[in-house]
């Protein structure tokens, strides 16, 4: 069977299996049809939650990590790569193989949904290192790893170093990790000045508030005495209008022409001395 067939037929039976949620027997006979011995090595390590899946929280790229029998973990792209000297020997030169144990792994933990999935706020960086190596090994041919920081090739490096490969993922992460810190702190800083803002525009909205009070309240006064003085005017104008209907000057003088006389009046007393003497 062609390699294309075979790569077809095993992605339709596996999306089955991701529509069900489970395999059937019929279904991992296909399987092992196709794949043959790989079948039941990844299977186990399925089993066993050897499979890791991690999502980037922006673009929602996936990377798996699988780690085998041998406590040894390995960067899986499951329809690309893998950093196993089984992918470049079987898969990559010789052809033995459709793919390898660990992609299947990763391929059946994702369909049954038994990865261990981490959403990750990778950077661009981590699946640009992983994309690299991967690009690099299907150019070079042979196991040879990509030195970023200098730029150049290095022989002696393994390109299926597990250990390599793994440990870049795991700086790579380490190092999103602290970059998410860091825009953690930065948001926390954001918001507390956020907060400290809303906390001054309150108390200055609360002070007007208490002006507008007391401005409110002096004018409500002022109104009073405007009111006051307006019918106190109304009066005064109404009492005007009826004192002059009656055809008199309000408040007027009127001139009297009175003469006084005040020339003392004596009374008369009688000789009280002569009234004695005639009594006796």
């Amino acid at each position: 069977m062609q390699r294309g067939s075979v790569e077809l037929l095993g992605s339709e039976l596996l999306a089955s299996v991701a529509a069900a949620g489970s395999a059937t027997d019929e279904q991992l006979s296909a399987l092992h049809f196709l794949f043959d011995t790989h079948v039941a090595k990844a299977l186990q390590i399925v089993d066993q939650g050897g499979v890791w899946c991690f999502v980037g929280a922006g673009s929602g790229r996936r990377v798996f990590k699988v780690q085998g029998q041998s406590a040894e973990a390995y960067v899986v792209f499951p329809g690309h790569y893998c950093s196993c000297q089984a992918f470049f020997f079987d898969v990559v030169s010789k052809e033995d193989a459709v793919t390898c144990k660990h992609q299947l792994a990763a391929r059946l933990a994702d369909a049954l949904g038994k990865a261990r999935v981490q959403t990750q706020h990778c950077l661009p960086s981590c699946m640009a290192r992983l994309a690299a190596r991967a690009l690099a090994a299907a150019a070079l041919g042979s196991f040879r790893d990509v030195d970023e920081d200098e730029g150049t090739v290095d022989r002696a490096g393994s390109l299926g170093d597990s250990g390599g490969a793994a440990a870049d993922l795991q700086a790579d992460l380490l190092l999103a990790a602290q970059e998410q810190l860091v825009q953690e702190q930065q948001r926390a800083e954001q918001h507390d000045t956020v907060n400290a803002f809303h906390a001054h525009l309150q108390h200055a909205h609360s002070g007007r508030r208490a002006g507008s009070a007391a401005g409110i309240i002096w004018l409500l006064i002022l109104l009073h005495l405007a009111f006051i003085g307006y019918w106190s005017w109304i009066w005064w104008r109404q009492r005007r209008q009826r004192e002059a209907g009656s055809g008199r000057k309000p408040c007027a003088p009127q001139k009297v022409n009175c003469v006084y006389d005040w020339t003392p009046v004596i009374p008369q007393l009688p000789n009280i001395q002569l009234a004695k003497t005639a009594q006796h």
